[in-house]
C-alpha cells in the first residue's frame, strides 16, 4: 500500500486500502496472484530457519530425542516449502 504506483491521473492511488487492494488483485488476477512473489521470499527465508532450527541448541546432540524432533521438524519444513512450490509452478504451468 505505501509503494503504489499512481494511475493514470496525477495524484489518484491504486488501491484505497487494504481491502479494495484484495477485491482489485482477486478480480483482476484471481486468487493465485495473492501469492504473487511467494518463491524468493520461501527461497529465501526457509533453508534460513531450518538451518537455525537444527544448530541452535548446543545439547542437541546429547539428547537424542530433541535431535530427532529438530530433524523431523526440518524435514517437514522442507517438504511444505517443496510443496508449495509445486502448487505455484503447477499453477503457472496449468495457465500457461
Amino acid at each position: 500500500m505505501q509503494n503504489q504506483r499512481l494511475t493514470a491521473s496525477v495524484y489518484e492511488v491504486m488501491y484505497r486500502n487494504s481491502f479494495d487492494c484484495f477485491r482489485k488483485v482477486i478480480k483482476h488476477e484471481g486468487f493465485f496472484g495473492l501469492y504473487r512473489g511467494l518463491i524468493p521470499q520461501v527461497v529465501g527465508v526457509a533453508p534460513e530457519k531450518a538451518i537455525k532450527l537444527t544448530v541452535s541448541d548446543e545439547s542437541v546432540a546429547d539428547n537424542y530425542r530433541r535431535y530427532l524432533y529438530c530433524l523431523l521438524t526440518c524435514m517437514l519444513v522442507l517438504l511444505v516449502c517443496v510443496v508449495k512450490i509445486l502448487q505455484v509452478l503447477s499453477y503457472w504451468w496449468f495457465y500457461l
